[in-house]
């Protein structure tokens, strides 16, 4: 096994784990996607130990051994683990699962290493690695996931798995994009079999709505959508979303054009992916649809307002800034400044306009920045007497600073006398 290509961090805890478990006479395992990683040669370090024992009791051990945080959960006589190295264990004590009906949550009972692996989604993901000195290193495969890893194959561990567990079906997507993989015949057949009886109905929003999240944050989410629509998945658990082919396009060209996008700007912009990819799928909806597809995503209030920031200026102020037209920069600036620069980046790559793409871009690198150099302080030296008074010259102010008829705070003092003078006359 590639232990020795390890971080040092982590291949001390694991030999931690293993002798601190043979002190109190358990089997212990190394188990899940990290087993699987580790063979490819990809660095994952999300740790889960597997304990024939009482996982509660080696967690407390385990602990104290390094000082680490440690949150226990009885029901499930699990523990988590976290250090100051930073890395998080999850330790579980070995358990096997049975599902009272489809789609519903696992009941759980104590169980072997075997029944713990048996209870995953994937052969893949059903392999472990044991800890204990006396078989430091040995590979645990009951269900020949080193075979399936070697041939790229992601294979279900029993007919009923989908059923089960529908959200296996987004699993197997995930990780057919994420390694380039492709779900066994039987596997895809049994898929598509599952999602046409309806078995996602089954399914709270909360349990759909994680994996979704986990789905944004992958490289080629593209590529995920995509394969989710023509198995029929999408539909099933975003019926809103329409995935048009420049949707499609705009989504896997996102980070080469965000590049070419940030080498036109002044100042880096730390944008927000996940926001942006949400903003994409939601441009060709109105805002009721919006709604619904954000309530149904379980989306929050922020990322709900962004959403109907988005569709508010497609509607009422796209016309004015894609067309010809005389547009002041105080135009620009109004239609753009209570939005967040997600949306911008969001209507720049969606907008194949080159005249609106030049205004986007003189709005973040020039109009937005701009402010009136004077204070209260100023206005009241100049006489002017607080009250709506002060409000009104600096809005006018900043109107002229943004068209460029003011530069300087001296033409902005001189603006404010002769606005006194011709206010007083």
């Amino acid at each position: 096994m590639k232990f020795e290509l390890l971080p040092d961090k982590v291949a001390r805890v694991l030999s931690d784990a293993g002798r601190i478990a043979d002190e109190i006479g358990y089997n212990i395992y190394v188990v899940g996607g990290f087993v699987r990683d580790l063979i490819i040669g990809v660095e994952n370090l999300d740790i889960d130990l597997v304990v024939e024992g009482d996982g509660i009791c080696f967690a407390k051990k385990f602990s104290e051994k390094y000082s680490a945080k440690l949150e226990t959960y009885e029901r499930f006589r699990t523990a988590l683990v976290t250090m100051e190295n930073g890395l998080s264990i999850d330790i579980v004590t070995a358990r096997k699962e049975k599902y009272p009906h489809p789609a519903a949550l696992p009941e759980v009972s104590e169980g072997t290493v075997r029944d713990d692996l048996f209870r995953r989604d994937f052969t893949i993901n059903s392999m472990a690695i044991k800890l204990n000195s006396n078989d430091w290193g040995k590979v645990i495969d009951f269900f020949e996931g080193e075979k399936d890893l070697s041939k790229g194959i992601i294979r279900i561990l029993h007919d009923l798995s989908f059923i089960d567990d529908p959200t296996r079906i987004i699993r197997a997507v995930r990780f057919e994009a994420r390694y380039g993989f492709h779900m066994e015949e039987k596997t895809e057949s049994l898929a598509v079999k599952a999602i046409e009886s309806g078995i996602f109905d089954a399914l709270s929003r909360e349990r759909i709505g994680f994996e979704f999240d986990i789905l944004l944050r992958e490289k080629n989410f593209a590529e995920i959508l995509k394969r989710m629509l023509n198995l029929g998945i999408l539909e099933k658990i975003y019926p809103e979303i329409d995935l048009t082919d420049v949707l499609m396009d705009i989504l896997a060209s996102l980070d080469k054009k965000i590049s070419l996008l940030q080498k036109n700007l002044k100042f880096n912009e730390n944008i927000d992916k996940i926001l942006l990819y949400i903003l994409i799928l939601h441009y060709n909806m109105n805002s009721e649809k919006a709604c619904s597809s954000a309530s149904r995503m379980r989306l929050n209030k922020s990322f709900k307002h962004e959403i109907l920031s988005f569709i508010n200026i497609r509607d009422n102020s796209l016309p004015m800034l894609i067309g010809k037209g005389s547009v002041s920069n105080y135009d620009i600036y109004i239609a753009f400044k209570e939005i967040s620069t997600e949306v911008l980046v969001a209507l720049y790559l969606i907008e194949d306009n080159h005249i609106f793409h030049e205004r986007i871009l003189k709005y973040i690198n020039c109009l937005r920045s701009i402010k009136p150099c004077i204070t209260g302080k100023d206005l009241l030296k100049a006489g002017v007497k607080p009250g709506p008074e002060f409000k009104e010259i600096l809005q006018s102010i900043l109107i002229q600073k943004v068209n460029g008829t003011i530069n300087t705070i001296e033409e902005e003092l001189d603006y404010v006398k002769k606005t006194r003078i011709s206010s007083e006359s």
